[in-house]
């Protein structure tokens, strides 16, 4: 299982559509172009923001990225998936909680998936969050 089959591969950010690249509409169109099909590398610069992944989900099936394209997967017949940790939307400097994340999702009109909950992942899973 070398870098060819799962793992980080290098920052990107879309070539066109985008600003600086940081922001979260900058990441939904940079994602849609990654996991387009007929996507080409003259799509996209690097480095980036957006870090897209291999994932072998029969090879690593309890990992975070393999959990997210195991979903999307199921639900729609995806090719990609994308996740993400939640900051905080206050002014402290860390990631939201659970609860956080749920009234965070209520707000914007997202559905809230808890991994664990669904048996993708362990308590032992070294994750900080489990949404």
């Amino acid at each position: 299982m070398g870098a060819a089959t799962h793992g980080q591969c290098v920052a990107v950010d879309a070539a066109t559509g985008v600003t600086t690249g940081i922001s979260a509409a900058d990441g939904a169109r940079t994602a849609r172009i990654v996991a387009h099909p007929s996507t080409t590398p003259g799509e996209w610069n690097r480095p980036g923001h957006l870090v897209p992944m291999r994932v072998r989900p029969d090879l690593c099936a309890r990992a975070l990225p393999a959990v997210a394209l195991t979903l999307t997967a199921a639900a729609c017949d995806a090719l990609g998936a994308v996740y993400a940790d939640l900051v905080f939307p206050g002014n402290s400097p860390r990631m939201a909680s659970a609860n956080e994340a749920s009234d965070f999702a209520a707000v914007h009109g997202l559905v809230v998936l808890d991994a664990r909950a669904l048996g993708f992942l362990s308590d032992k899973s070294g994750r900080r969050g489990n949404t």
